[in-house]
């Protein structure tokens, strides 16, 4: 399996999360707004997939990639992110995307859609090179000045708030993956971004890359 071994997706995020700094004024962090008001994972899926086909101009930077073949014209399994070359008859990477807030560690449910999307790569080729982005998002104020239709799962996040004794992040996220990587050839990097405030709430977001180990 031909493979895009040069790919630096760790430096093509961090360009990103520059990108989006750069969008900042003093009255609104454009990160922390869209980190608390829905899922982010489509966003940063749409703004990594123009900086790499920027990078990688003789690629295809397929979003939402849907493989086609002979005995199953019609199947609709999407992959967030294909990186392609159109010689070949497979991608030689798979990109998957997604966003938690960080009491979401405190169940199984993360890594539970890792190995789901594992799953689903392999079932193209199980020699596919693939990444796995997770995005974190802290809340790390409470304040009820917004319902759960605003700030979506303010009543989590609020609970979550009256247990930070309990829980230290990005420590724990950390171990979450330390404990289930220990068995299996993957590797994973943090990606800290700055503190940002939406609606008098202070807003962080941890960025995980999963990999396999070189």
């Amino acid at each position: 399996m031909n493979t895009l071994i040069n790919i630096d997706l760790i430096n093509c995020i961090e360009t990103v999360i520059d990108r989006i700094q750069d969008n900042n004024i003093s009255d609104f962090n454009e990160l922390a707004y869209i980190s608390v008001t829905s899922k982010s994972e489509s966003y940063f899926r749409d703004k990594i997939a123009i900086e790499l086909q920027k990078r990688y101009k003789d690629k295809v930077i397929s979003r939402e990639y849907v493989f086609r073949n002979e005995t199953d014209d019609k199947s609709n399994k999407r992959y967030d992110l294909a990186i392609y070359d159109t010689n070949l008859s497979l991608p030689i990477k798979i990109i998957e995307l997604k966003s938690w807030y960080v009491h979401d560690i405190r169940s199984s449910k993360v890594w539970n859609e890792v190995i789901y999307d594992l799953k689903k790569i392999n079932e193209l080729s199980i020699e596919l090179d693939f990444e796995f982005v997770i995005i974190f998002t802290h809340v790390m104020d409470s304040y009820h000045d917004l319902h759960d239709g605003i700030i979506k799962y303010q009543s989590m996040v609020n609970a979550d708030y009256k247990k930070r004794i309990q829980m230290k992040y990005p420590e724990d996220i950390d171990n979450y993956f330390n404990m289930r990587l220990t068995d299996i050839n993957f590797e994973f990097k943090r990606i800290d971004t700055k503190l940002g405030k939406y609606r008098n709430r202070d807003i962080k977001n941890y960025i995980y890359v999963i990999s396999k180990k070189n």
